[in-house]
């Protein structure tokens, strides 16, 4: 889903319309799986449209107080900067559904011992979801609700993934909630369902913060109440905060409930 307030940017406009012309000419898994486009990628989120590789200026420990889950991980920007700050005994788990970026994510964690990367959504309940592939930006994939599939169905960017639960992914591979110590999510207004499929892991991880990206318009499209979400967080023993694109830190206040930003929440206790 497009909106305004993430492509309002005079250089994100640019940019997307310069990779709508590239991925035109030579498809979208060609033109990210080169070092030299990929770099270019990589070069225009770090200095104009991320926050991860700011953050650590102001909470020097964030990435580094456990292993770390990456939802929405795309090609691997947000992944590449959080295995530079693992711990010898951490490690990454990095998930991203569609196949031509679950590749390029590869390619892009390359040999590293430490990584893992899984091809699935990340939701509530473990099966299958329906992917709707966006043409014009590689970071707006999104998972199709039932009521919106028939509608969707005869695009032929209509795709077929796994989805799999964050407490069940570590239940089934034995890992110990409160090894994780960092979770960000990225997932297109899907958020909420990715917060229901980690109740324990929220509730077990004593050191957890967690990112996630706050869209309302996106939230409510998918179904989901933009003011549930927070109070779940709350209820999850988290304090709210603004994640800046400077990665500067403030309390997440009434005034941007209805705003498009990078929500950072911080535990302040353990729920009962």
């Amino acid at each position: 889903m497009k909106n305004n307030a993430r492509y309002g940017s005079w250089h994100t406009r640019l940019a997307l319309k310069a990779y709508s012309c590239a991925r035109r000419a030579l498809g979208d898994e060609n033109l990210l799986s080169y070092a030299g486009p990929r770099g270019l990628y990589f070069a225009y989120k770090r200095f104009l449209a991320d926050p991860f590789a700011r953050l650590p200026r102001h909470l020097p420990e964030v990435y580094s107080r456990g292993s770390v889950i990456d939802v929405g991980a795309n090609v691997g920007y947000t992944a590449s900067v959080f295995r530079r700050f693992l711990r010898e005994n951490s490690r990454l788990y990095a998930f991203e559904p569609a196949e031509s970026h679950f590749r390029v994510l590869q390619r892009s964690m390359g040999s590293f011992q430490q990584v893992e990367c899984i091809q699935a959504a990340v939701g509530d309940w473990r099966g299958e979801a329906s992917l709707l592939l966006d043409p014009d930006h590689p970071g707006n994939h999104r998972i199709v609700r039932d009521y919106e599939r028939q509608a969707a169905s005869s695009q032929a960017s209509l795709r077929t993934c796994p989805v799999v639960t964050l407490d069940g992914f570590l239940e089934e591979r034995g890992i110990p909630f409160s090894e994780i110590g960092f979770l960000k999510i990225d997932v297109q207004g899907f958020e909420p369902a990715v917060i229901a499929g980690a109740q324990r892991l929220l509730r077990e991880s004593p050191r957890l913060s967690v990112v996630l990206e706050y869209e309302p318009e996106a939230i409510a499209a998918m179904g989901y109440s933009s003011a549930a979400l927070l109070d779940d967080l709350r209820g999850l023993g988290f304090s709210l905060n603004r994640l800046s694109p400077s990665g500067h830190v403030e309390p997440f206040g009434s005034v941007y409930e209805g705003m498009c930003c990078d929500i950072l929440c911080l535990r302040e206790s353990r729920p009962d």
